[in-house]
């Protein structure tokens, strides 16, 4: 389920992945993954490039982290893509 034109729909599952919904958590990473995917390669396109990492294992770290992480009082979309992309 992909939310990626529904941005006050991302931000009702972010705020029930807050409230500890499994299935939330899962809507939310399939609904920004590509839009982090795109972030992550852009931020890697200008390190070192002997870097080793790439833009998918970035993402999915980025993804456990925020999820699996302690409790955020996630506002919207763009307050979750911005500490995501951190």
């Amino acid at each position: 389920m992909a939310l990626q034109d529904q941005p006050e729909d991302l931000t009702i599952w972010l705020r029930r992945m807050s409230e500890g919904d499994p299935h939330a958590a899962d809507v939310v990473a399939s609904s920004v993954y590509r839009e982090l995917h795109r972030l992550a390669g852009a931020i890697l396109s200008h390190e070192y490039r002997h870097n080793s990492l790439q833009p998918t294992l970035l993402v999915n770290e980025a993804l456990v982290r925020l999820i699996r992480g302690s409790a955020v009082d996630w506002h919207d979309r763009q307050h979750f893509l911005m500490v995501a992309s951190r």
